[in-house]
């Protein structure tokens, strides 16, 4: 199972946008990825990918022992799958226990992609934290390209050596 954390310091340039992008093209072509919405209470994957009303559980749910992960995982279409964000931060939330959610479902998934917030905060860092691989979106203005500066010397002092640029909005 590969991690893939999509980040930027910024918001709107379109992580969330790229998460469900490639995670549809990757389910077409029979993988199994689970979307990971970090954006701790402005939670948005749910929304864009239809399934808002669906959603009961999130990935702190888990974490906390309130249900087991396949309750917290709502299906999108074959081979997709989302699980959404908590709505509040919890000290619970740690890279380890977080780490262990993650590898509790390894046997089922080909691919985890970890929507990260806006911002380089606690969501960030528990993407960070667990991830193999990092996309650093980016819009060709210059605060963003320094936003995405700053995600991926936030990403590569965590340890990842493997990132990536995708810039959005490029003529």
């Amino acid at each position: 199972m590969e991690i893939i954390t999509v980040a930027s310091a910024k918001g709107g340039v379109g992580k969330s946008t790229f998460c469900c992008s490639v995670g549809k093209m990757l389910a077409l072509h029979n993988q199994r990825v689970l979307l990971v919405d970090m954006d701790i209470g402005v939670r948005s994957l749910d929304i864009l990918l239809g399934v808002a009303e669906k959603t009961v559980y999130n990935w702190g749910d888990v974490i906390k022992g309130n249900c087991e992960y396949r309750k917290a995982v709502t299906e999108i279409s074959n081979g997709l799958f989302l699980m959404a964000a908590p709505i509040d931060f919890s000290e619970e939330y740690t890279v380890e226990g977080f780490k262990a959610m993650l590898a509790s479902f390894e046997k089922d998934f080909d691919f985890v992609i970890l929507g990260a917030p806006a911002g380089l905060e606690s969501g960030f860092k528990l993407c960070g934290g667990v991830a193999d691989c990092c996309v650093v979106m980016s819009t060709p203005d210059p605060i963003s390209i320094r936003a995405a500066t700053y995600a991926a010397q936030g990403m590569r002092g965590m340890g990842i050596k493997n990132i990536r640029l995708a810039i959005n909005k490029f003529n």
